[in-house]
């Protein structure tokens, strides 16, 4: 790997800031974003994202790690640490359906012949939609991921509002995916979250 490939150029780099800008909800927001390998928490810092740590997942002091950073979130947050989770892309299945989803109806008639493949129901999906001009773009996740990133956040002091997918560049530019987040939200939410 070359030297030259580490580095970003400003407009790499803007179109970056922009993107994780997405991953807040609130100003001062807190976002995991989640790979296979690793987590990396962010910090929306006046509007500008900012990174507080990153961690592998197969770190022996990963819980430590979390701990510090629940701290280190309590300290900026005016109260609980609420969160974002960026899902990896590995784990949301994108699809483009040429033609308007006009009804949550028709959006379940797709997703139940999209999931079908993979041995799921609608029932055991989590189903984000966007909708540009005449083509409708699902986001498909399994609630149960959702479940467990949930579980592992709020078991480190995190309390999530709500899970992004987004696809990898490379898939946005073959198959015309849109850029904007696609927004789970919580299937396990807690009350204080519900009052809000």
């Amino acid at each position: 790997m070359g030297i030259t490939s580490t580095f970003k150029t400003k407009a790499e780099q803007s179109h970056r800031t922009d993107t994780m800008q997405d991953y807040f909800d609130r100003p001062g927001g807190f976002a995991f974003e989640t790979s296979l390998h690793g987590i990396r928490m962010l910090y929306d810092l006046k509007g500008v994202p900012t990174v507080l740590g990153d961690v592998s997942v197969t770190d022996p002091h990963l819980h430590k790690r979390m701990a510090e950073w629940c701290a280190i979130a309590q300290r900026l947050a005016e109260g609980p640490p609420v969160i974002t989770i960026v899902l990896p892309s590995e784990y949301v299945l994108f699809r483009t359906i040429d033609g308007d989803v006009a009804s949550q109806a028709d959006q379940d008639w797709w997703t139940e012949q999209i999931v079908r493949e993979k041995q799921l129901t609608r029932a055991d999906v989590s189903v984000a939609c966007q909708r540009i001009e005449e083509r409708t773009f699902l986001a498909i996740v399994e609630l149960q991921t959702l479940r467990e990133a949930n579980d592992f956040a709020s078991s480190h002091g995190f309390w999530v509002s709500r899970f992004i997918g987004r696809p990898a560049r490379k898939m946005q530019a073959t198959e015309k995916l849109p850029g904007d987040p696609f927004v789970f939200r919580n299937p396990s939410p807690l009350v204080l979250q519900v009052q809000e």
